[in-house]
């Protein structure tokens, strides 16, 4: 580790700064705002939880409401289909392939002799 550069060095020293960084006891967290506000502020644990609550129940509450008025796969007529469109085509490609072979010279000595070709295929393009 002689020779390490210097981004190296400085991200190692971030870590470490990040990791020795004093945080406060919990208690004494909230002991302070309670004397402070009146009142404890809510745990942070209990935020992400909630807000995914939240937004599961707005998406099902708008499927429900958009199934209700027939529109989408869950409509009550079932008229709509529920696969994808396929917009696909078949085209043409041309590449450019190597070929060896081994070729035995006059001499008795066995080469290799590369040669390209141009091969065209067809390919599924979907959109």
């Amino acid at each position: 580790m002689p020779f390490e550069d210097d981004n190296t060095q400085d991200e190692r020293a971030a870590r470490l700064l990040r990791a020795a960084r004093p945080e406060p006891d919990e208690r004494f967290v909230e002991a302070t705002e309670r004397a402070l506000l009146g009142r404890a502020r809510p745990s942070r644990r209990r935020r992400p939880i909630l807000a995914g609550l939240g937004l599961t129940g707005a998406v099902a509450g708008v499927a429900l409401v958009a199934s209700l008025l027939g529109a989408g796969p869950l409509a009550i007529d079932g008229q709509q289909d529920v696969r994808a469109r396929q917009d696909c085509r078949d085209v043409q490609v041309t590449t450019v392939e190597r070929e060896g072979k081994l070729v035995e010279r006059s001499d008795g000595t066995t080469t290799v002799v590369t040669t390209s070709r141009p091969v065209t295929r067809l390919e599924q393009r979907c959109r």
